[in-house]
């Protein structure tokens, strides 16, 4: 068995301000240092986890949207229904 190493440069970022997210992982660059670059690292991943908060609370916002044009569709529908049915 042949096993050759890997070796990735992770970090973590524990306590968000994000309600969502506790912990976020991030997989670094080959030529990236983070003695040089650690104000821009944080930047980034500061708006990498607003960026995914942001889209789940827009497709929220889709799906709160779809049910209540249903619900008003239905509405609609079963009022016709009963005025010609009981009507004529």
């Amino acid at each position: 068995m042949d096993l050759r190493g890997y070796q990735r440069r992770v970090v973590c970022l524990k306590k968000t301000d994000s309600p969502m997210i506790d912990e976020a992982y991030f997989v670094l660059s080959r030529d990236v240092t983070l003695d040089e670059r650690h104000g821009d690292f944080i930047k980034e991943a500061n708006k990498l986890i607003e960026e995914s908060t942001k889209e789940k609370t827009k497709k929220d916002g889709r799906l709160l949207a779809f049910f209540a044009g249903f619900i008003s569709a239905l509405a609609i529908a079963i009022s016709l229904f009963i005025l010609t049915r009981y009507t004529g």
